[in-house]
């Protein structure tokens, strides 16, 4: 992956977010699935 200028400490947030976040949403997604419907989508 090419990355110029801020590119890569951009990445390092967005991997950070994506980690922090990952489980609450995957929680969110089972809940929605549950029901019966993907409503985080």
């Amino acid at each position: 992956m090419a990355t110029h200028g801020g590119g890569c400490s951009v990445w390092v947030v967005v991997k950070m977010i994506f980690i922090k976040y990952l489980p609450v949403i995957c929680h969110q997604w089972r809940k929605a699935i549950a029901k019966g419907t993907l409503w985080p989508l």
